[in-house]
């Protein structure tokens, strides 16, 4: 009895450690291959469990931009939010992007929803995120998004003097790393459904579970 026991936690241990390791070792490269999201996971057993509405994503970059195509089943599109520089992932189906290189705390947080709202929010750290009460000005990027019956597709560029303004020339040798979450909200679901890539274990803002970000450029 005792030794089922020992094994039993063992093994627990075993696939917490190793779906940690493979959160922190997922990447997203420039012109890479789609990657998928898993439903964020607090038990051993959740790890890449998969969400009830498929979503993906594919990175690219240039001198210029960075460029996220974010593609997500969806039966009930959700939006309440009225305007941009709102908390959107509260109001609707929305998507967080976040970036952060590892030679600063500095964390940029980017929304948007299915109606292009977007919000942009720049954080000192991880304990330090803080998101106004108030309008903050008209974020520096833009949103496309492309509805069908049954699909949500966003295209989101983001410019890289966002950055530059602090100091920072967006290459590898800055060791980049992102988070993208989805919020999706649905009158067919009993609760609203988060998941994202790499998939989030635990607190969502430890920039130790972000991925790396490739931009082989």
């Amino acid at each position: 009895m005792k030794k089922s026991l020992i094994y039993a936690i063992m093994c627990a241990t075993f696939v917490l450690s190793a779906g940690e390791a493979e959160y922190v070792r997922q990447e997203l490269a420039a012109g890479g291959d789609i990657q998928h999201f898993r439903i964020n996971a607090n038990l051993p057993e959740q790890f890449n469990r998969k969400p009830l509405e498929a979503g993906s994503v594919k990175f690219d970059c240039d001198e210029k931009n960075l460029y996220f195509t974010i593609t997500m089943a969806d039966n009930d599109l959700v939006s309440e939010a009225e305007n941009d520089q709102s908390p959107l992932r509260n109001l609707g189906d929305a998507i967080q992007i976040f970036l952060k290189s590892e030679k600063d705390t500095y964390i940029w947080e980017f929304q948007v929803d299915s109606q292009a709202h977007r919000s942009y929010f720049f954080h000192q750290g991880p304990g330090r995120i803080f998101y106004p009460n108030e309008a903050t000005g008209t974020p520096a990027f833009s949103v496309e998004n492309t509805i069908t019956d049954g699909q949500w597709i966003t295209k989101i560029t983001i410019p890289l003097s966002i950055f530059k303004e602090k100091g920072f020339d967006f290459t590898d040798a800055e060791n980049w790393t992102f988070l993208i979450v989805r919020h999706n909200f649905s009158r067919f679901n009993d609760a609203k459904e988060t998941s994202s890539y790499p998939q989030v274990v635990g607190n969502m803002y430890n920039p130790a579970r972000f991925g790396r970000l490739i931009l082989k450029r």
